[in-house]
């Protein structure tokens, strides 16, 4: 059995890896938006670091694969 300790520094653990996958998936998605249109925007980059959900950042790396401008991207 666990004791609360570990419980927490596990729970730190996890909350450590989650915040990192979101980080390489936001710093993905930007990557992509620079390969595919040349240039990212402040208030482009802005908004992306703000998502912190990785099921909305999967949507948005996929729609901007999809995207055939910035601007369609940021619909």
């Amino acid at each position: 059995m666990m004791t609360l300790t570990e419980k927490w520094k596990m729970e730190g653990l996890q909350q450590g890896l989650q915040q990192g996958l979101i980080k390489a998936k936001q710093e993905d998605i930007v990557k992509l938006i620079k390969v595919r249109f040349g240039n990212v925007p402040e208030n482009v980059e802005k908004f992306i670091s703000n998502i912190n959900d990785l099921e909305e950042l999967d949507k948005l790396f996929t729609k901007a694969i999809l995207a055939n401008s910035l601007e369609e991207l940021l619909k």
